[in-house]
């Protein structure tokens, strides 16, 4: 009688691993790229960039991005200066919190996500290479 040790599940496992820390720890190098691109303000933009890292069909995926309901009007403008044209075209008037008013044509684009993807792309192969050897 032939016995068989199938290794299978082990193999899987410890290539799921690799694959979530190798996701885990590019998602870090873009986190703090975009972070230290990112607007300083009040630092609620830069605290909101968070990571997520899950799997989905055996395969790990990171979601890393703002978390913030403004994040994509600073990364791509608004109004007149927004990406594409896209933006309105005329001006427009709002009330701030304490009650004065201001006009404005809207907001210049101060990208911070995708400049941070691309700095980050030579230290996520780097990864690649180290963790899925």
């Amino acid at each position: 009688m032939v016995e068989v040790n199938d290794k299978t599940d082990n193999f899987l496992t410890d290539l799921q691993r690799k694959q979530i820390e190798f996701v885990t720890q590019g998602a870090s190098v873009i986190q703090a790229n975009a972070r230290a691109l990112a607007p300083k303000d009040t630092g609620n933009l830069i605290n909101s960039i968070q990571i997520g890292v899950f799997v989905q069909d055996a395969k790990a995926i990171s979601d890393t991005g703002p978390t913030s309901d403004y994040a994509k009007y600073v990364e791509y403008g608004t109004g007149v200066f927004a990406v594409n044209g896209q933006g309105r075209k005329t001006p427009w008037t709002y009330q701030n919190p304490e009650g004065n008013w201001f006009t404005t044509r809207g907001a210049k684009a101060q990208p911070f996500m995708e400049p941070g993807f691309q700095k980050s792309i030579s230290s996520i192969n780097a990864i690649a290479r180290r963790v899925l050897k």
